[in-house]
């Protein structure tokens, strides 16, 4: 079995984050923020309306998955490729960063005696930042070439 080389993956990180205009990752930060914002009322409404928070949670943030989607598809990466092909992808990288967004607090204040407020920006800094280069490397990876490349 082959292994995968860090080296290689963090040259092609280099090589596609060189290539990138200040643009695609402004309007992922824009469309990012705006569908935490979204998150975050439509969260809220549900919980006023008589649903417990951990019940109102997960489906305000199933209903963004979709509305998200197709923002970071047309609007940031500008990804010309199937539903079919990037969609299975994109749902992959978010149910990644959702298991993120509960193991770093879980581990860091739970086990790691850290403020819940610490755990809570490790993961604002860092999920966002993976999500941004897997999207990149692997979920809208033939548009991004196709506008990197010379």
């Amino acid at each position: 079995m082959k292994v995968f080389p860090i080296r290689t993956l963090i040259d092609r990180c280099r090589s596609k984050l060189d290539g990138l205009d200040a643009r695609t990752f402004l309007t992922f930060l824009a469309v990012g923020i705006s569908g935490a914002l979204a998150y975050v009322a439509l969260s809220f409404t549900l919980s006023k309306a008589g649903l417990q928070a951990h019940i109102a949670s997960p489906l305000a943030y199933a209903s963004l998955i979709a509305p998200v989607y197709l923002l970071q598809r047309n609007l940031t990466f500008r990804s010309k490729e199937r539903h079919l092909s990037s969609f299975p992808k994109y749902f992959v990288t978010q149910m990644g960063a959702v298991f993120l967004s509960t193991a770093i607090p879980y581990y860091a204040s739970g086990l790691g005696d850290l403020p819940a407020l610490i755990a809570f920006i490790a993961v604002a800094i860092s999920v966002p930042m993976l999500t941004f280069i897997i999207m990149l490397l692997w979920t809208f990876r033939s548009s991004v070439q196709s506008r990197t490349m010379p």
